[in-house]
C-alpha cells in the first residue's frame, strides 16, 4: 500500500492536476456513447441471472418428463442440443438443420405463445452489449480498456477531501467507495474479449445423445436446472443454474464431469453467487451510470455556461 501510494505521487507530479482532469474528461467524452450503451445494457443484463433464479422451480420438471418431451418431439433423434428459458418455461431442441423446435413445458406442446417482452430485451441487450451496433464490435474492447484508463486516472487525482451535496461530490466518493467493483467489472469484460478464461483447453470428444446427456445430468442435478446442452468448441456442453450459481459440465461416454469455473465469464455476468451476484452487478452498473452521468454534466455546465458579460468602463464625465 505504502509503494502504491509513493508511485501515485511520483506520477501525479509528472503533470499538474488539472492535466490529469483535462485528460480524465476528454476520454470520458470520446468514448461516452459507446460506454453509455455497454452500461445501459450491462445494467440490463444483470437481471438475468436474478430472474432466472427466481422462475427455476424445484421438482417442477423430471427426467422422466423431460426425455418423453425430447422423444414426442424429436423421435428420430435429430436434434444436437436443447436449451431451457425458465423464465418464458421454453425447452428449444435445434436440429443440425433446421429450426429449433419450441416446446411450452406448462403442457407440452409446440409453443403458440410470442416471445416475451423480458426476454426479447434480454437477448437484444446481449446482442448489442457484445457487439454495439452498425459493425462496430471493436469499440467494446476499446471503450472497455478507456474505462479502466479513467479509473487510473480517478486514482492519480486522489481522495477527494470534503464531502458535500453536488455532482462533484456524488461523483468522486461514488467511485472511490465503489472502486473495487468498478475495476472488477471492466477487467472482467476485457477477459471476456481476449477469451482469458484461466481454465485449460478441453479435448475434443465426440457428443452423446441428448436423452443420454440428460439422464447423466439427472445425476448430478434437478432436470428443471439445466440451462442447455450443446456443442462449444468440440465438446459437449451442460450448463446448470443451481441455488443460482452458474456450474459447467463435460458429457462424454464416461460420465459427466464438472468443470474448471470459468471465473472472468461469471464475475462479469454475475452468475456466481445467486441473487448476490446479480444484484452486486446491477448496483455495480448503476454506479457507473451514475458517474458516466455526473461527469458529463459537469462538463457540459463548464463548457455552456454563459458567461456574464463584462461591464463597460465607466467613461470619465
Amino acid at each position: 500500500m505504502l509503494n502504491f501510494i509513493i508511485i501515485r505521487r511520483k506520477i501525479r507530479f509528472m503533470l499538474s492536476q488539472s492535466t490529469w482532469l483535462k485528460i480524465h474528461r476528454w476520454i470520458s467524452i470520446l468514448f461516452a456513447l459507446p460506454l453509455a450503451i455497454v452500461i445501459v445494457t450491462g445494467l440490463i443484463l444483470s437481471f438475468q441471472p436474478v430472474a432466472q433464479h427466481v422462475a427455476i422451480k424445484p421438482g417442477a420438471l423430471s427426467e422422466a418428463q423431460l426425455i418423453a418431451l425430447i422423444q414426442k418431439h424429436d423421435p428420430k433423434g435429430e436434434a444436437r442440443s436443447l436449451f431451457m428459458d425458465p423464465t418464458q418455461g421454453i425447452l428449444s431442441l435445434s436440429p443440425v438443420n433446421g429450426a429449433p423446435i419450441k416446446i411450452d413445458l406448462s403442457h407440452g406442446e409446440i409453443s403458440t405463445k410470442p416471445e416475451s417482452f423480458s426476454a426479447k430485451l434480454f437477448s437484444s441487450s446481449r446482442r448489442i452489449h457484445e457487439r454495439l451496433l452498425f459493425g462496430l464490435d471493436p469499440l467494446v474492447p476499446l471503450s472497455t480498456a478507456a474505462m479502466l484508463v479513467l479509473i487510473a486516472l480517478g486514482l492519480l487525482m486522489g481522495l477527494p477531501h470534503y464531502l458535500r451535496n453536488d455532482l462533484t461530490s456524488w461523483h468522486k466518493w461514488t467511485a472511490w467507495t465503489l472502486l473495487p467493483l468498478l475495476i472488477i467489472s471492466p477487467l472482467s469484460g476485457l477477459a471476456l474479449s481476449f477469451n482469458v478464461t484461466f481454465t485449460d483447453p478441453l479435448a475434443r470428444e465426440p457428443a452423446l445423445p441428448l436423452i443420454k446427456a440428460v439422464q447423466l445430468t439427472a445425476a448430478f442435478t434437478e432436470p428443471a436446472n439445466i440451462l442447455f446442452i450443446a456443442n462449444r468448441g468440440g465438446r459437449q456442453i451442460v450448463r446448470t443454474m443451481e441455488d443460482g450459481a452458474v456450474k459447467s459440465y463435460t458429457a462424454a461416454s464416461g460420465g459427466l464431469r464438472s468443470m474448471a469455473p470459468n471465473w472472468p465469464r461469471l464475475i462479469h455476468e454475475g452468475n456466481w453467487a445467486g441473487l448476490w451476484s446479480g444484484w452486486l452487478n446491477a448496483l455495480t452498473a448503476a454506479a457507473m451510470v451514475l458517474l458516466l452521468g455526473t461527469g458529463l454534466t459537469m462538463w457540459a455546465r463548464r463548457s455552456f455556461r454563459r458567461r456574464k458579460p463584462r461591464a463597460a468602463p465607466l467613461s470619465p464625465a
